[in-house]
């Protein structure tokens, strides 16, 4: 009996054995399979192969996006500018309608953002930065931008600013323009609105508008 159970027992062992071996190649070969690479994920987007891929990868990556979050075929945008080319939506983390235009064999003829070309004729013009603030970025510069304004009040600790859905924040070709009002009171005690407006090229203030005066001149 003793030697009937060592010999179910060890059969056992054995299946167990051979049966996680088995798993184990099975997940090596799965593991080596799968392929989260930026040229994989956009050749499963667009349904093309990773050779093809791979350069629309390093144009997107010249013009400062390094991740795609989602891309989209627009037939909207098919044959934009009369060469059969194809367009299709690009999403990020941070940006959404990215515009990326693909020739007849798949190259890259150009990527826009905004209304404005950041690759064209095979290279980077621009940087999809220059044109977007992050909504940390937005923060910092409507939290900047308070604290140069209280600076022009008269009674600053009165000052009351709207929430930031009512901030005008834009940032075009590395320059940000910001618009927006402050209630606060005057020196004779007066709560006022006054309307404010900044330009900011490269962390300098060079243009501010406050209450209809012009404080600093472009």
């Amino acid at each position: 009996m003793k030697k009937i159970m060592k010999i179910v027992f060890g059969s056992v062992i054995a299946i167990l054995l051979i049966s996680f071996a088995i798993g184990a190649i099975s997940m090596s070969d799965t593991d080596s399979e799968f392929d989260d690479s930026p040229e994989a994920l956009l050749a499963n987007e667009m349904d093309v192969s990773k050779d093809v891929a791979k350069p629309i990868h390093e144009a997107l990556k010249s013009v400062g996006i390094d991740y795609v979050k989602s891309i989209e075929h627009d037939e909207l945008l098919d044959d934009a500018y009369g060469n059969n080319e194809k367009g299709y939506r690009i999403s990020t983390l941070h940006v959404d309608n990215i515009i990326l235009y693909l020739n007849a064999d798949s190259s890259v003829y150009n990527i826009k953002y905004a209304g404005q070309k950041l690759y064209e004729n095979g290279s980077a013009v621009a940087q999809i930065s220059d044109y977007y603030l992050t909504e940390k970025e937005r923060e910092s510069v409507i939290f900047n931008i308070q604290e140069e304004v209280k600076k022009l009040l008269k009674s600053p600790s009165t000052a009351v600013f709207p929430n930031s859905e009512e901030w005008f924040v834009i940032k075009s070709d590395g320059i940000t323009t910001v618009q927006s009002y402050v209630d606060a009171q005057n020196e004779f005690g007066a709560m006022l609105r006054s309307e404010f407006s900044f330009v900011i090229d490269d962390n300098t203030i060079t243009s501010l508008v406050f209450d209809g005066k012009e404080y600093i001149k472009q």
